[in-house]
């Protein structure tokens, strides 16, 4: 069997790359110094939120493992409704997401919001 080498190839910058701060037209831009992380976001629907749903839908009791597998329950929840929003928002060709393209997505679940006024 006949192997191919890859030899890696280094680029040169041609140009010199651009001061922060500074276009290479020299007009002022404005770069952001730090980058947001993103980190488990769902750590802020905390266990009282969780608590007061149960109180709401008639729960008394709650197991302590129940609150990382509604927060799961959640995730999968919002990741598939927000799935649906962007595919209205973009067959709109919109780049804005509406509430309506919400109450959309929530139609297509099956999840009908009424009194919105549609």
């Amino acid at each position: 069997m006949a192997t191919s080498e890859i030899t890696p190839t280094v680029d040169t910058p041609t140009e010199s790359a651009p001061i922060a701060g500074k276009d290479p037209s020299n007009n002022a831009v404005s770069f952001k110094r730090h980058r947001k992380v993103f980190r488990d976001n769902i750590q802020g629907i905390t266990k009282p939120a969780i608590r007061r749903i149960a109180r709401r839908s008639g729960i008394k009791r709650i197991s302590g493992l129940m609150y990382e597998e509604t927060r799961g329950m959640l995730r999968v929840f919002l990741t598939e409704l927000l799935a649906k929003t962007l595919t209205c928002t973009e067959h709109a060709n919109r780049k804005t997401v509406t509430p309506y393209d919400v109450i959309y997505a929530l139609k297509r679940q099956g999840r009908m919001i009424y009194g919105i006024g549609m």
